[in-house]
């Protein structure tokens, strides 16, 4: 739905249910999510790792990239090595299903919290 004078556009997102999230939402085959586009980009990590089964280090590298961070900003403020994270990073991708981080960040936004 377009956005009407100061109010934001909504924005419908269908998210298949896979992996673990089946525990949760055993009937379902997929999640119908509604979004204004006026959110910024921050997501639980419990949330991550019960929906794609991330670990907890990967999730915090998953919810960093939602913030726009880069590999090194990560590495840096984890105390890790970069190609510590870029393994996370990959990880993320697979578990998420996503060909790039663009491609994650998009598929995630639907989840992610109010600012």
């Amino acid at each position: 739905m377009p956005c009407k004078g100061d109010r934001p556009a909504f924005i419908v997102h269908v998210l298949p249910v896979r992996r673990l999230a089946r525990d949760i939402f055993s009937r379902a085959q997929a999640l119908l999510v509604i979004t204004t586009s006026a959110r910024s980009l921050r997501i639980e990590a419990s949330l991550l790792c019960e929906l794609y089964d991330l670990t907890r280090a990967e999730a915090a590298v998953a919810g960093g990239l939602l913030e726009g961070c880069t590999v090194e900003q990560l590495a840096l403020s984890r105390g890790v090595g970069r190609e510590t994270v870029r393994g996370q990073v990959k990880a993320v991708l697979a578990k998420t299903g996503s060909r790039s981080q663009a491609d994650f960040i998009r598929r995630l936004a639907p989840l992610t919290l109010s600012a």
